[in-house]
Formats: C-alpha cells, structure tokens, sequence
C-alpha cells in the first residue's frame, strides 16, 4: 500500500526528525511504501530508516528537480512537469497520508485527500498542519507512532 507524507523539508524541527526516523521504521513492516515529493528533512529521515528496513520508497518530483533527488534512497523516481500534476499523482496514488508537520503545500494535498476519502493521519507535536489544521476528518487519536500505522492500514482497509 502506498501513503503520502506530508511533511516539512529542510526547515523542520528535531522532534519532526525524530517522529520520521520512528516512522520510517515501522512502514516496511507493515507493507506500506512512503511516497513523497519531497526529499530533504523529515522526508529523508523516513526514508533512510524504510530503506534500512529493507523497504521501498517512491518519489513523485517536479522533472526540474530530480537532479537534485538523492537516487539511492529511492526504490522509483517519477517526474511529473509541474507541482500540480505531482500533487494529483500523489493524492491518486496513495491510500492515505501522514501527516509530520507540513506547510502550505500540505494544506492543499490535505484537502485534496480528504475529497476523495483518502484517511490523513496527523502526527501531533510536530507543528504546522499537524497541529493547526482543524478539519474534524484528519485522525490525530492515537498514542505512537506505531499505532498512528496501524490506524492508516484499519482505515484504508474499510474503503
């Protein structure tokens, strides 16, 4: 199953970090492959840590921008022309997303998964849309980020 992260890039705090490294542990152990279009901050740490795992990871990128892409922590690459076309292939694409912090770009894909009943899963303490956006359809009910996981796979698997 593929999920979106939503998330903060260079600019995120340490804690955003930490909850990436945790996260990024716990995906390939339970069939989940991360996708992003983002590949700096809290996306990297999710990556390393599901790559280590053994894990694949997909990056969903503008094609200006992939040679900046680190390729070796991706299983794909698929370049899009724009920012739009990326964001409808992640929101068509993925089941449902997490959210770890994430700024304005995350507010749009969060309305976007939510039109379509995709279930967002919100991390809370990692600031941004995390915390702050209060649309009463994002999940934020849970203790670890091992059960934030586990209520992703509940959810996706009643659509």
């Amino acid at each position: 199953m593929k999920v979106a992260l939503l998330a903060y890039g260079l600019d995120c705090p340490d804690y955003n970090i930490q909850v990436g490294k945790e996260l990024g542990s716990f995906l390939h152990k339970y069939n989940v492959i991360p996708c992003a279009g983002g590949f700096q901050g809290t996306f990297e740490a999710i990556f390393k840590n599901n790559l280590e795992q053994g894990g694949e990871n997909l990056l969903l990128i503008e094609a200006k921008r992939e040679k900046d892409a680190p390729k070796a922590l991706f299983s794909t690459i698929e370049t899009f022309q724009d920012t739009d076309q990326k964001h409808n292939a992640l929101v068509n694409n993925c089941a449902g997303a997490f959210v770890i912090g994430g700024g304005q770009g995350s507010a749009l894909l969060i309305d976007k998964m939510l039109l379509k009943n995709r279930p967002v899963i919100a991390f809370k303490g990692t600031q941004g849309q995390a915390d702050n956006n209060s649309d009463p359809r994002i999940y934020r009910d849970f203790d670890t980020v091992e059960e934030g996981v586990k209520l992703l796979i509940r959810l996706t698997q009643k659509l």
